[in-house]
């Protein structure tokens, strides 16, 4: 083979070598770039979800937290009515000994105090009613022992000889117990007037009606 044969061929099997060598390089370049683009799409994404989870953290906590202040105004709401209709009946309680049918409500909370008695009693009053509880006492045949020491709106004390028996019938004990119901009748209405629902209120319970 001549000597310009053997050096074409050289020249030739090195032309294939680098083009094999750039077609590679090429490839591989390629295939770094695809990575990285994945790799910055992921990336993207990520920080995407990340903004999102953030933002819909951020709105549950403004959420939640808007809906405590809801609930701290309207239970201070809730409080000033209930303590506005506790003072509303506070005040009609001073003022049941003025009202025409009170020797009806005192004489009512004396015969309950009797029941209570199996001996006859000794009687606790306001001196503010003594003359009144005697006209009852003088009415019902009943000469009971009084003692007027007591400090009251109205209604009596009455215990046994002995100390048995106690009972305390007074306005504001009454009133004390059912002051739940006034809580609860307070939160009926609140709640309906919440719903647009107002309607009547019962009557309280325990025989006491004082407006």
């Amino acid at each position: 083979m001549a000597l310009e044969h053997i050096l074409a061929a050289i020249a030739a099997e090195g032309d294939q070598a680098c083009a094999q060598i750039a077609a590679e390089t090429e490839r591989q370049v390629a295939a770094l770039l695809a990575q990285a683009d994945a790799r910055a799409a992921e990336l993207c994404a990520r920080e995407l979800r990340q903004g999102e989870e953030m933002a819909q953290s951020e709105r549950a906590t403004r959420l939640y937290q808007a809906r405590l202040e809801a609930g701290r105004r309207q239970s201070l709401a809730w409080e000033e009515s209930y303590q506005a209709a506790l003072a509303a009946a506070q005040g009609a309680l001073s003022t049941v000994r003025e009202r025409l049918e009170y020797p009806l409500i005192l004489r009512h909370l004396l015969l309950e105090a009797f029941h209570e008695m199996d001996t006859p009693p000794v009687i606790s009053i306001d001196p503010r009613d003594e003359t009144l509880v005697l006209q009852i006492l003088r009415e019902l045949g009943n000469n009971a022992r009084l003692e007027t020491s007591l400090d009251t709106c109205g209604g009596v004390e009455m215990r046994t000889q002995d100390g048995r028996i106690m009972v305390r019938n007074t306005l504001e004990s009454r009133f004390a117990k059912a002051e739940s119901f006034l809580r609860s009748l307070v939160s009926s209405v609140w709640a309906e007037s919440e719903t647009g629902n107002l309607s009547g209120t019962p009557e309280p319970m325990g025989g006491l009606h004082v407006q």
